[in-house]
């Protein structure tokens, strides 16, 4: 089967379980160094999510002895390996942006090559089989300072049960851009997304193809850059109401408010990536 058939998003996810096949999210991998990372949401791992203290969100873990089970492409598109890996064994390195946002990153054994490797990849190593192998993304497909000329982009999760089993392919769902995305919405370093996300797509990441990236200095992106990172998807936006129908709006001291589910979505920015996985290293 032709590599062309299959679009690289496809290959960077993974469903996350941390306590039996009914629990967890969605995860991608990440390379930094020499060593592949599975980026999640926090709370994902901990019953408290983000805005604690690193070490305290360690300790809330949700199954004790903390195993977190994920999946790897092998060689063919149907050829998927159960891997997991034992957070409490010695010398694992995990962690949480210590900044508070919900993002954890969990070394794992194999080095899983960049989806700018397998993008770039000769016809000599797609005849190896990496056509249809897992693939990470790096630093270098952050979005940065890069520009958008859209506001769609979208989303790779795992939706509840709603998934393939036998590729293990995630669900793609478009999703509109809700809040300038450099821009830090109620002052942390997140943006909003309009988009359907039902359960188990927490730690999905949010990304744009390059023909809708342009350079900080106006010029169209590389066709090497299959796709761009925006971010990582948290969890509906719980929005307060005043109690007294004032939508938000409330006298100073007020305690009584109401939080109800909005339509919209966090969508934390991936530079807490490498805050997590520093955190992880410094342990």
């Amino acid at each position: 089967m032709s590599p062309s058939l299959t679009d690289e998003a496809f290959l960077i996810t993974t469903p996350v379980h941390i306590n039996g096949p009914e629990s967890g999210g969605t995860g991608f991998f990440f390379n930094s160094g020499e060593s592949t990372y599975i980026v999640t949401a926090g709370h994902v791992l901990s019953e408290i999510g983000g805005h604690h203290e690193h070490m305290a969100l360690r300790e809330e873990i949700r199954q004790d002895p903390p195993k977190v089970t994920y999946f790897v492409r092998v060689e063919t598109i149907s050829d998927t390996d159960r891997r997991s890996v034992d957070l409490s064994s010695e010398g694992r390195l995990w962690g949480f942006d210590p900044n508070g946002s919900d993002i954890a990153a969990i070394q794992i054994d194999e080095k899983i090559p960049s989806i700018t490797d397998r993008y770039l990849s000769t016809e000599e190593s797609e005849n190896s089989g990496l056509e249809f192998k897992s693939c990470s993304f790096i630093e270098d497909l952050f979005i940065g300072d890069r520009r958008l000329n859209t506001d769609r982009v979208y989303s790779l999760a795992y939706p509840g049960e709603i998934y393939d089993r036998t590729t293990r392919f995630p669900i793609r769902r478009n999703a509109l851009i809700a809040f300038p995305h450099k821009l830090d919405f109620e002052e942390e370093p997140k943006f909003l997304t309009d988009a359907r996300m039902d359960p188990g797509t927490s730690g999905s990441p949010i990304v744009v193809g390059p023909s809708e990236v342009r350079s900080p200095w106006g010029g169209h992106q590389s066709k090497s850059n299959p796709i761009f990172l925006l971010g990582i998807h948290s969890g509906n936006y719980l929005h307060d109401e005043g109690s007294d129908g004032s939508n938000g709006e409330h006298d100073e001291g007020s305690t009584c408010r109401n939080s109800h589910y909005s339509d919209l979505n966090e969508t934390w920015r991936p530079e807490a990536i490498i805050r997590a996985v520093q955190a992880a290293e410094e342990i």
